[in-house]
């Protein structure tokens, strides 16, 4: 008796202290203003993925019948000071900015090769300098999936 005990307060004390935060929300947004798509900072060690993810976030929120305007840069941004200085450059418009970086965007070794995506968006209001929403996004996918697949999916779920 006193061994089932023992084994289940063990079992009971190993489980209370699992985790997981799963939280599939969507965010809506004004469609009446306009949304200056800034470079996603990259992370990353692939290159060009926050130019990718930048031009797959304009692509679902143009889907959505938002009105995007891509601010385009030279170079792959690799640090937030720069994405603040191209920020401040556009301040003072009359819209919505949209910053981001990407933490991660890779296939996973192994047989299967599964592609991992986690970025961050950031929505300030470029009038007043505050934030709008903000949110991290992050999905594995299936062996089958490319990078632009899951992030448009976790895209299109996260976006109305």
């Amino acid at each position: 008796m006193k061994v089932r005990f023992v084994m289940l307060l063990f079992l009971v004390l190993l489980t209370s202290c699992a985790t997981v935060i799963n939280r599939e929300a969507s965010i809506s947004l004004p469609k009446d203003k306009t949304y200056y798509l800034l470079p996603f900072v990259n992370y990353t060690e692939s290159p060009k993925a926050g130019m990718k993810v930048q031009s797959i976030v304009a692509g679902v929120l143009q889907s959505k019948g938002y009105k995007v305007v891509l601010v385009p840069t030279e170079e792959e941004l690799t640090d937030e000071k720069k994405l603040e200085e191209l920020y401040t450059k556009t301040k003072g418009k009359k819209g919505i900015a949209v910053l981001g970086t990407v933490n991660e965007w890779r296939y996973k070794t192994g047989i299967d090769g599964e592609p991992a995506v986690s970025i961050t968006l950031r929505f300030v209001d470029m009038e007043t300098d505050k934030p709008i929403n903000s949110m991290v996004l992050s999905r594995s996918g299936w062996s089958y999936e490319s990078l632009g697949v899951v992030t448009q999916r976790i895209l299109n779920k996260a976006i109305e």
